[in-house]
């Protein structure tokens, strides 16, 4: 607060090399004004310094002589710089309690997350189709229930694979154009499932597992890799050999379902077991002849 009016004290540079005169030949008129400086600051803020005590009631300098009023003046700055440094590490330290709180709280939070509700990252998620079934697994959620489609096995063109439509379609503009698609039957004969499925049409259900980010379907297996997880078993199904339409393999469920009313041999695209001949693979046993193929999907 004495900035401008130290200028009072500075002078041209002593033989010490410091700018500036020590002040010890100011006259008289110049060491008054500034211990009248002195005094009024210490009134707006309410303290008395050494200086200002001394001149109530008589003149500012009275029968000090300039020494005594220099070391008074010093004295003054040093006590109100003192007091300002002191109200600023206070300011500091309460600062640094706070921050010191702040982070102690956050730990006790984070403790109290990690302990309640453990963090697993998941990074997107796997899509599969249930061959055979209307609804998913325990591990899986049900994106849309549907039944299977193909090409016509006579037919020549076309695609290869099969579809899972879903019971509720969503049209834009149509020409009535196109090549035709078919509903599919098992072609399974009495056997191997637990009821009857011949002629019956496939239902279907897309599932996904928002947990997992890979789907595998392992031919001739019933169960998944260390690790993994099981959605279902079946067993590996496609075209027949003696027809012209190939087919992709898919793993229809081991306990098949049917749709309500389509059991009448309409013959669209078709389901047939698949099997292993020993004479063409060498790996009789342990695989063995004519036997229908199991699979298995999982996902990770």
């Amino acid at each position: 607060m004495f900035t401008e009016d130290l200028s009072l004290l500075r002078g041209p540079p002593g033989r010490d090399g410091r700018d500036g005169r020590d002040g010890r030949d100011c006259d008289t008129d110049e060491l008054e004004k500034l211990v009248a400086m002195i005094f009024n600051e210490s009134e707006k803020s309410g303290e008395t310094s050494s200086v200002a005590s001394t001149t109530t009631g008589r003149s500012l300098l009275g029968s000090y002589d300039t020494d005594d009023l220099l070391q008074s003046f010093n004295e003054s700055i040093g006590f109100a710089l003192l007091r300002k440094m002191q109200a600023t590490l206070a300011k500091l330290e309460g600062i640094e309690e706070e921050l010191d709180s702040h982070q102690s709280t956050s730990l006790k939070d984070d403790d109290d997350v990690s302990d309640s509700q453990p963090i697993t990252t998941v990074i997107g998620g796997s899509t599969y189709v249930r061959w055979g079934r209307t609804t998913c697994g325990n591990n899986s959620q049900l994106l849309y229930e549907g039944f299977v489609i193909g090409s016509h096995y006579t037919h020549d063109g076309g695609a290869s694979n099969y579809q899972c439509l879903p019971l509720k379609p969503e049209y834009s503009t149509y020409a009535l154009t196109g090549s035709w698609v078919y509903g599919a039957e098992y072609e399974t004969g009495s056997s191997v499932f637990p009821n009857a499925m011949q002629n019956h049409n496939v239902p279907c259900a897309r599932c996904f597992a928002p947990t997992r980010s890979a789907t595998l379907m392992i031919p001739a297996k019933r169960t998944c890799p260390p690790s993994w997880t099981k959605e279902y078993e079946g067993y590996l199904m496609a075209g027949s050999t003696i027809h012209k339409r190939a087919y992709a393999f898919e793993c229809m469920d081991a306990d098949p379902e049917a749709i309500a009313g389509r059991s009448r041999s309409e013959d669209g695209a078709l389901f047939y077991f698949q099997k292993a001949s020993c004479s063409s693979t060498g790996h009789c046993p342990p695989y063995i002849e004519s036997a229908e193929l199991t699979c298995v999907v999982c996902t990770k």
